[in-house]
């Protein structure tokens, strides 16, 4: 915390269980929703091609500045 605060980052910590406060958790719900409803993989290879073609479906924007950063997956935009 030392370093940071030299550096002049002011460090913001989360509470200990916060999903809806941390976007990778939005990210895996989407793409569980997107791999694993209602559907079984015979062999790893197929469920991996699933998640790798899920996450290339994701859409980035990043925010800076006052607004949130926010992310949008695939159909769920």
């Amino acid at each position: 915390m030392d370093k940071a605060k030299s550096l002049g980052i002011e460090l913001l910590f989360l509470p200990s269980y916060s999903p809806n406060l941390n976007i990778i958790e939005r990210l895996w719900k989407w793409t569980k929703k997107d791999c694993l409803n209602c559907k079984c993989y015979g062999k790893v290879a197929e469920f991996t091609e699933a998640i790798n073609g899920s996450l290339m479906k994701t859409k980035k924007t990043w925010t800076k500045g006052e607004k949130p950063i926010q992310i949008w997956v695939g159909d769920y935009c």
